[in-house]
C-alpha cells in the first residue's frame, strides 16, 4: 500500500488506526510468548481491543445498508473534535481556576491540573453541584471551600458557558452535519468504494490486470448479429435459395411501398395548399380589379400582344387608388 499510495498512505487516519491496532496487539502478545508479564501489556491490550472494534466500524462504511449511518456518525465525529479544540480554551481557563480554588478539598477532584481539567470537562455532563460545592459551602469550616464566593461565582459563569452555551452548539452543529451528510452520503460512500477498487485493482499483477481490464471498445450500430441472422434464417427460411431472395424482395418492396405512400400524401399536401392560395390571389386580383390573362380570352378582348398578355393601360388604370398596405381580411 505505500508503494502505491505514498504520503497519501500516511494521510489517512484509518491506516493510522490500524497500525496501531497491529502494535498494541503485539505488545500485549509477546510477553505471553516469551513466558513474561507485565503490568503495562494489559493497558495495550485494553486499548487494542477498542481499536479492533472501533476499526470494524470504520471498515462498514463501505457497505450498503450500514455505510450511511456510519458517515455520518463520522463526519459527526469530525465536527466535535473541531468544535472541542476551539473550545478547549475554555476548559483549561475554568480548569486551572477551579485547581487554584480547590486544590486543597477533601476530594482531591481538583488535587492536580490534569485531574482538574479532566473534572471540569465532566462537569460539562454531570455538575454534581451537592457533593462537590453545597456542603463544603455550608459546613462552617475554614478548611473546606475556602473561597466560596469567588467559587460560586466562576461555577455560575461555567454553567452559563459550558453545559448550556457549548452543549446546544454541539447539538445544534449536530443537527446540521446529519442533515448534509444525509445528502451526500451517498455520493461519499460510492467514492469510497471506487477508491478501495482502484487499490485492489493497483495490488494486482501487472500481466493479469493486462488480460481483465478492457483498454478499448469497438461498437457497430449498423453491423448485425451474424449469429443471430443466421439462426434466423435458418428458421424461417427452406431450403430453397429462390425462396429466400423472393422474401427479401418483397420486403424490400414493402418498403418502396411505404416511401411511395407517404409521399403521396405529402404530394396532395402541396396540392391543396397551392390551389387555396390560387384561389386566395384570385379574390385580391378580383378586389383590385386586375384582368387576368383568362378573363381576357373569355371576352375576347386581346391587345396586340395576344391573350397571353394585359393591356399596359388597364393594368395601370387598374393600380390607381389601391392603397400601399393592402390588408387580406377585407376579402
Amino acid at each position: 500500500m505505500t508503494w502505491f499510495q505514498k504520503l497519501r498512505y500516511f494521510a489517512d487516519i484509518g491506516n493510522g488506526l490500524e497500525w496501531t491496532l497491529y502494535i498494541t496487539c503485539s505488545v500485549f502478545v509477546l510477553p505471553f510468548l516469551l513466558d513474561m508479564s507485565f503490568h503495562w501489556q494489559w493497558e495495550a491490550g485494553a486499548f487494542a481491543v477498542f481499536l479492533a472494534w472501533f476499526n470494524c466500524l470504520v471498515i462498514l462504511k463501505r457497505f450498503d445498508f450500514f455505510g450511511i449511518y456510519v458517515v455520518m456518525f463520522l463526519e459527526i465525529l469530525r465536527t466535535l473534535v473541531q468544535v472541542l479544540c476551539v473550545f478547549s480554551i475554555l476548559i483549561i481557563a475554568f480548569g486551572l481556576s477551579f485547581y487554584i480554588l480547590l486544590s486543597i478539598e477533601q476530594s482531591k477532584a481538583f488535587s492536580t491540573p490534569p485531574l482538574s481539567l479532566l473534572k471540569t470537562f465532566m462537569m460539562m455532563l454531570e455538575l454534581d453541584y451537592m457533593a462537590s460545592f453545597n456542603e463544603q459551602y455550608t459546613d462552617d469550616r475554614e478548611d473546606t471551600l475556602h473561597f466560596g464566593t469567588l467559587t460560586l461565582t466562576l461555577l455560575t459563569i461555567f454553567v452559563l458557558l459550558m453545559p448550556i452555551l457549548l452543549m446546544n452548539l454541539l447539538i445544534g452543529l449536530a443537527v446540521g452535519d446529519i442533515e448534509s451528510v444525509q445528502k451526500d452520503a451517498r455520493l461519499k460512500r460510492l467514492a469510497m468504494q471506487v477508491e478501495l477498487h482502484i487499490n485492489i485493482e493497483r495490488k494486482m499483477p501487472l500481466f493479469l490486470r493486462d488480460k481483465v481490464a478492457i483498454t478499448d471498445y469497438k461498437h457497430y450500430p449498423n453491423r448485425g448479429n451474424k449469429q443471430i441472422e443466421n439462426l434466423f434464417s435458418i428458421i424461417s427460411f427452406s431450403k430453397d435459395s429462390g425462396d429466400g431472395k423472393s422474401l427479401q424482395l418483397r420486403i424490400q418492396n414493402s418498403y418502396v411501398q411505404d416511401d411511395l405512400h407517404k409521399l403521396k400524401v405529402r404530394l396532395r399536401d402541396i396540392s391543396t395548399v397551392m390551389d387555396k392560395n390560387n384561389h386566395l390571389l384570385r379574390k385580391i386580383m378580383q378586389k383590385m380589379e386586375i384582368s387576368t390573362e383568362d378573363d381576357a380570352c373569355d371576352e375576347g378582348a386581346g391587345s396586340s400582344y395576344g391573350c397571353g398578355w394585359v393591356n399596359a393601360e388597364d393594368s395601370h388604370r387598374s393600380f390607381e387608388g389601391v392603397p400601399e398596405a393592402f390588408s387580406l381580411s377585407t376579402l
